[in-house]
């Protein structure tokens, strides 16, 4: 097989926009429209591997109160996410809080006195670890990704 002369041909190129993609493809302008947005309201970001539609939605909320280092405190949070279909297509994506000196910190978070975690719980809540006193309080934001049963 030759290779083209990339180099003398002319540009008969379209740039690549959401807009130009509409007529080509639906999912694929959903997708630039969605990758990067962040909302703590549902964003359709897409398809998970089984066709379902892919669900995107940010939640706020603070790290549990621990009474002394080393016990661990939770929370339960509420998704507020109806039908979310557990297992296959739902997780959580990547999590971090704010620490004290302004940072953003990732969870899990596992250190020789610090252990900050979060999961899902059931089909309804984000359950929020804490066991040390320094970061009670502490904004932690939770992204997760999810499929839903009635899709």
């Amino acid at each position: 097989m030759a290779l083209k002369d990339w180099k003398n041909l002319p540009d008969t190129s379209t740039p690549i926009t959401a807009d130009n993609l509409k007529n080509d493809g639906e999912y694929l302008k959903e997708y630039i429209d969605n990758s990067n947005t962040y909302s703590t309201d549902e964003v359709r970001i897409g398809t998970w591997i089984d066709g379902k539609p892919l669900y995107r939605k940010v939640i706020q909320s603070t790290l549990p109160e621990t009474t002394a280092d080393g016990i661990d405190a939770t929370s339960d949070v509420s998704h507020n996410v109806s039908n979310i279909r557990r297992g296959t297509g739902t997780f959580i994506a990547n999590a971090f809080f704010i620490s004290a000196g302004y940072n953003s910190i990732p969870v899990p978070h596992v250190t020789s006195n610090i252990n900050i975690r979060v999961g899902l719980q059931g089909t309804t809540n984000i359950r929020i670890h804490n066991n040390n006193t320094n970061c009670n309080g502490l904004t932690v934001f939770i992204i997760l990704h999810y499929t839903k049963t009635t899709d």
